[in-house]
């Protein structure tokens, strides 16, 4: 291979590859910003890990906003779906108010408190003038049959436009946070 072509290949990958998305995991808090419980184990049976459902909600005081919720709730669903599928669990969506089914698994809950969507598209035509992509959220774990609350999470990420088309975009955050909402799900 040419030295041109072998050095427009590494830098191909280190764009595209770019840095891990690092998830911040604590005790939710309440609106008054105070820690709502310890961050403890939750005990969800093996039999729930066969299924899940992903219910996303998006804070109502950013619903009235024009901030890409349809493009950043597809990305969700479309990593969690291959991320589920590919650990041998039944992945489907729900849309309406969180609630049980009647059939076994977990309902996971993800609303979003906070969040910037930055594509890698973005990121490379605009550098750090796309800004910082973020997400701010609390993760609900819920029996799917009866819509009881097995536990909850607060998972957050951020990114630097400092770090220019390296730095970790939407997609690899949302990558970052399925592995850990998904790992809290044991398998059976």
């Amino acid at each position: 291979m040419s030295v041109r072509f072998t050095t427009l290949l590494a830098v191909s990958a280190l764009t595209l590859g770019g840095c891990a998305a690092t998830v911040d995991r604590k005790a939710p808090s309440n609106d008054a910003g105070a820690a709502t419980q310890q961050q403890t184990s939750m005990k969800i049976p093996a039999e729930a890990g066969k299924r899940l459902v992903l219910n996303m909600q998006l804070d109502p005081k950013l619903a009235a906003t024009d901030t890409g919720w349809a493009g950043f709730k597809k990305e969700w669903i479309d990593i969690t779906n291959e991320q589920a599928t590919g650990k041998g669990m039944a992945f489907t969506t729900q849309d309406r108010e969180a609630q049980g089914t009647g059939e076994q698994g977990t309902l996971v809950v993800v609303r979003i408190k906070d969040y910037r969507y930055v594509t890698v598209g973005q990121r490379i035509a605009f550098g750090v003038f796309s800004g910082n992509a973020y997400i701010d959220s609390k993760v609900e774990f819920r029996d799917l049959a009866t819509g009881k609350l097995y536990g909850e999470r607060a998972y957050n990420t951020s990114s630097s436009a400092w770090g220019g088309v390296f730095s970790a975009m939407t997609p690899k955050q949302i990558y970052a946070l399925a592995d850990e909402i998904i790992g809290e799900i044991k398998q059976p």
